[in-house]
């Protein structure tokens, strides 16, 4: 119903009604930008979590790395325990 055609107390009444569902709606396209606009931020979020990702399989790497180091160094170690057990005898 258009408003421009009703006169009188009704027509007011209508407007209200019409303005209370202008400000209904306002919260929701308030909500849709946002939502857009988080749409448009979770790239970013994306990015973010993809790098926390990256540097905890960088680390995770780095940790292997000195593991078998470390699994080197010791049978390095070993093998050394055994030539001077030998040449000791």
């Amino acid at each position: 119903m258009s408003v421009e055609r009703e006169k009188g107390p009704r027509a007011i009444i209508l407007q209200d009604v019409e303005l209370r569902d202008v400000e209904d709606d306002l919260p929701i396209a308030e909500l849709q930008g946002a939502t857009r606009e988080r749409e448009t931020n979770d790239p970013t979020e994306a990015d973010e979590s993809q790098n926390m990702v990256a540097k905890l399989a960088q680390a995770q790497l780095t940790i292997s790395k000195c593991d078998m180091l470390i699994a080197k160094q010791a049978l390095r170690i070993d093998e050394l325990e055994r030539v001077l057990r030998k040449f000791i005898q």
